[in-house]
Parts: C-alpha cells; sequence; structure tokens
C-alpha cells in the first residue's frame, strides 16, 4: 500500500489534480484509471511497459497522463486531449513519473486490463479509494510534523494550490500556470496561485 499512497502525494504534487479527477469510491471509465498512464522510454510510447522496460527508464523519460473530465471542464473537451507531461528522475526526493513506475513494478497489470482498472486501488477493498479514507491519509502523515490543530488548514486540494504557487514562484506565466493546473479562468489563478512569504519579502526587497 504504501507505494500506492506515495504515488498518490507525488501525482498530486505534480499535476494538481483534485480528488475526484483519480479517485472516488464510485468509480468509473470517466476517471483516471491505470489505461490513462503511458510510458515514454527511450522515445518510444509504451500503454504497458514491460518490467524490463520499467527498469530500464532514466533521465529525459516520460510519463503520459490523460486528464479525466473535471468539474470545469466535464466532457474532457479543453484539457482531455492534452497529456500531462512528467520527467522522470532517478534521483529527485519529488518525482510522480518515478513513482508511477515504482507503482506499475509492484501491481502489474495487462493491457486489456487497464482502461477499466482505477488508476489507485485500495488493496484493502479492491475498489477505488475513497476521498475520506485519502484525506484521513494525508492528515495522519500531516501529524508526524506539525499539530492536529494545524493540520485542519490542510486537505488533498492544498497540492493543487501548492503546485500553482511553485508555478509562479518559478516564473511561469499566468496562461502556463493555467494550463499545467487546468485552471478555466483568470479568476481561478487569482483565488489560488498566492505569494509564498518568501517570495513576498524577495519582491519588497527588490522594491
Amino acid at each position: 500500500e504504501k507505494v500506492i499512497v506515495r504515488a498518490i502525494w507525488q501525482l498530486l504534487l505534480e499535476t494538481g489534480f483534485c480528488l475526484p479527477e483519480i479517485t472516488d469510491g464510485h468509480w468509473d471509465i470517466r476517471r483516471a484509471s491505470r489505461g490513462s498512464v503511458s510510458f515514454r522510454i527511450r522515445g518510444i510510447i509504451l500503454s504497458a511497459p514491460t518490467r524490463e522496460q520499467l527498469m530500464d527508464m532514466a533521465e529525459g523519460d516520460i510519463v503520459l497522463i490523460e486528464p479525466p473530465p473535471s468539474k470545469p471542464d466535464p466532457t474532457g473537451r479543453i484539457w482531455g486531449c492534452k497529456p500531462i507531461f512528467l520527467p522522470f528522475h532517478p534521483t529527485r526526493q519529488t518525482c510522480a513519473a518515478r513513482a508511477l513506475r515504482d507503482m506499475e513494478l509492484a501491481l502489474p497489470l495487462a493491457a486489456k486490463c487497464r482502461r477499466a482498472t482505477p488508476l489507485f486501488v485500495d488493496v484493502r477493498t479492491g475498489l477505488s479509494f475513497k476521498g475520506n479514507r485519502i484525506r484521513r491519509m494525508l492528515k495522519a502523515s500531516l501529524r508526524k510534523f506539525m499539530s492536529a490543530e494545524e493540520t485542519r488548514k490542510y486537505s488533498p486540494h492544498s497540492f493543487r494550490i501548492t503546485l500553482g504557487c511553485k508555478l509562479r514562484a518559478a516564473g511561469a506565466t499566468d496562461m502556463e500556470i493555467m494550463s499545467l493546473c487546468r485552471w478555466m479562468t483568470l479568476e481561478s489563478l487569482a483565488i489560488y496561485c498566492r505569494l509564498t512569504p518568501e517570495d513576498y519579502g524577495r519582491l519588497l526587497s527588490k522594491a
């Protein structure tokens, strides 16, 4: 289970997915499945790579994800045709591509079953993770280094906000941030994409 949970956190952090996009207690094929994920290894796109091919992944390889329909894009017409590209890094602490590769190695799945299998399966039930369980797991993880009171400030949606803030800190334009976070309006950008205290101070110092 640990490899699945790690993949969930890493994916949320690097894609900004909302929880209902990737998992729900009543999963259906509109949500992310194992078939939503493919691997570009040595320039070749593979929907069901072998263990040997997965073990051969290196810098420069990519994991591709088809964005599922979401609340702002219920038909998938806007973002569904625009793949998410996750770069593979062999050693970087945060790497969703590597976490998904590791999950693939731990839980191999035949090509014919991938589209009908949730991206993240709860090993306790054999079904898609329920949102409430993921929320409880996040709180438990946060409790390892903050108080229960502090954990109330965070939810799985915090990953989405973090991605927007980090992209802004990295110098991404508004349109680039909206594209990577799959936001539909500048209003969403204004609400969620906030300056970190460090960036706020840096800009004031420059002023």
